[in-house]
């Protein structure tokens, strides 16, 4: 299973073992961008469902909630860019509605905010953390699953005290991760050296 697949499914659940302590409030919740595929119809469809999904926090809300005709009349505004993308915006309670009728929570716009902890291996098996500044496939692939979810992350900045402590032990991670505010850590990395 790749990266992804493997975050897109673990991300939520790990997050919500946590209290809002802390939370941030998420914009945009109702609104997203989807690439035309096929037809446009299709997109509109797709669109709804990330929606669906960010707004209860159910990977499955799209197939409890069932098959939608026309999501069109659920938006209130809607183009589409020189790049063949959707932009959407849904009515909020027009959502929330069908979400009901499914039995599904809503979730609000306060979501804990997670700090991500991640140790990656390289070429020669080398291993260091994912920082605030790091390009990776890895950060990228975290914060495409954190905004279709609405979950709000941050990251640390890994100086070389952050990496001295987290290379320690657990609480030595604990206590980076605490610099940053968060109600939530997403710890992944199964080495002690990973500096």
């Amino acid at each position: 299973m790749s990266l992804f697949r493997c975050l897109r499914f673990a991300l939520l659940p790990a997050l919500l073992v946590v209290a809002s302590a802390r939370a941030v409030t998420v914009p945009n919740l109702y609104e997203t961008a989807q690439p035309v595929e096929g037809s446009r119809d299709a997109a509109f469809v797709e669109a709804l469902k990330t929606v669906l999904v960010r707004v209860s926090g159910q990977r499955d809300a799209a197939v409890r909630v069932g098959e939608i005709s026309d999501p069109r009349k659920y938006a209130q505004r809607f183009g589409f860019t020189a790049g063949n993308v959707l932009e959407v915006g849904f009515d909020a309670a027009s959502v929330d509605q069908l979400l009901s009728n499914a039995g599904l929570p809503i979730w609000g716009r306060e979501r804990p905010a997670t700090v991500v902890m991640f140790g990656v291996e390289e070429a020669g098996g080398a291993w260091r953390w994912l920082a605030a500044d790091t390009p990776a496939r890895e950060r990228e692939a975290i914060e495409k699953v954190a905004r279709e979810r609405g979950l709000p992350v941050k990251w640390p900045v890994m100086d070389t005290q952050e990496r001295s402590e987290a290379s320690s032990d657990s609480p030595g991670l604990m206590q980076v991760a605490g610099r940053y505010g968060a109600d939530a850590v997403l710890l992944y990395g199964d080495r002690k050296s990973v500096v």
